[in-house]
């Protein structure tokens, strides 16, 4: 997520200076064609590539707009994730005591299990976090992607590193053997939930609150799946561009008949009119690109590391420890 309240110009031209120059080409193509070369054949009526505009706008409204609701889904889910994380957390400190009394537990063993399932939860949100980070469906060269994976530490670490803290190993070893770590991490969680109700620690009525809330996990991981493996459908987001670039390819033409009436000597300006038009134009359109997928490490994408940090501070904080990891901060004004 970039966190600015203002983008950086080096950014801006990170992103531009590529279709800026192609542009600048393309107009400056047409002008030439027109007053070096004779072709003054060549100028548009302007109203039908404006028309050609307008419907241009209006797709690209209802991209930006559903790309839009798949990201604000996808923070949704999170907070949830959240949620359902802090009242795990709780269920667990209140749940989990000796219900028999020929049950000699001690308090030490009790707080070891306590531990262990709040700990299995925080691996359950890096798992996640993990696997949809994983097999990016943007283009190898997506500048997005490029800024992130080379300006950021995260980069750096594996799935292993990350949940060494908070699993055993036998069970790292045991996910490291699945296609879906963090749906077997709750299937852990479960079986735990069994053995503990078998052993009179868990109460029926505890066990089926905490097992919803397994469930509800279930839920939020798959929903984040669908959104994940389920794109905007390709018409949209492939025409899109098709259009625009029609649009761009036909607006000097356009311009050159309008300019054309202010006089021959400022017919030039219709190359920096054709290169600003077109930017606004494509940003619109590459906004909605970078909107689509909201779990591709992208700079605008859902900040899932930092929201697992606040989850770990929070349960282990509910577990009454107090050294602790400090909270994510941005790095070059992205927080991942």
């Amino acid at each position: 997520m970039y966190t600015s309240r203002s983008i950086k110009p080096a950014i801006m031209f990170h992103y531009a200076w590529k279709m800026l120059l192609i542009y600048a080409a393309i107009s400056g193509s047409v002008y030439l064609l027109v007053n070096y070369f004779g072709f003054k054949t060549a100028a548009l009526p302007f109203l039908p590539i404006s028309l050609i505009g307008m419907v241009v706008a209006f797709f690209l409204g209802f991209k930006n707009n559903s790309s839009y609701g798949r990201l604000w889904e996808a923070q949704q889910i999170w907070g949830r994730i959240v949620n359902n994380s802090r009242n795990w957390a709780s269920m667990v400190l209140h749940q989990i005591r000796n219900q028999l009394p020929e049950n000699s537990l001690r308090e030490s063993e009790f707080h070891r299990i306590r531990k262990e399932l709040i700990y299995r939860q925080i691996a359950f949100a890096n798992a996640l976090r993990y696997q949809l980070r994983m097999s990016n469906t943007r283009s190898k060269s997506d500048t997005a992607r490029k800024l992130v994976t080379l300006s950021h530490p995260e980069a750096e670490k594996s799935v292993r590193k990350e949940l060494i803290p908070f699993l055993d190993e036998s069970e790292i070893s045991f996910l490291e053997t699945k296609t879906n770590p963090a749906a077997h991490i709750l299937n852990l969680q479960y079986s735990r939930l069994t053995e503990l109700h078998d052993l009179g620690i868990l109460d029926p009525t505890a066990k089926l609150e905490m097992a919803r809330v397994i469930a509800e996990n279930y839920q939020c991981q798959g929903e984040c799946e669908s959104i994940k493996l389920f794109p905007l459908p390709r018409q949209y987001s492939y025409f899109s561009k098709v259009f625009v670039w029609i649009f761009i390819l036909l607006l000097p033409f356009g311009l050159l008949s309008e300019f054309e009436k202010a006089g021959d000597t400022l017919v030039w300006l219709m190359i920096p009119a054709h290169i600003l038009i077109s930017w606004v134009f494509m940003v619109t359109e590459q906004i909605g690109d970078d909107s689509e997928n909201p779990f591709e490490n992208a700079i605008n994408d859902i900040p899932m590391t930092a929201i697992c940090r606040n989850i770990e501070i929070d349960l282990r904080e509910f577990l009454g420890e107090t050294e602790l990891p400090s909270k994510l901060e941005p790095i070059n004004d992205i927080l991942l």
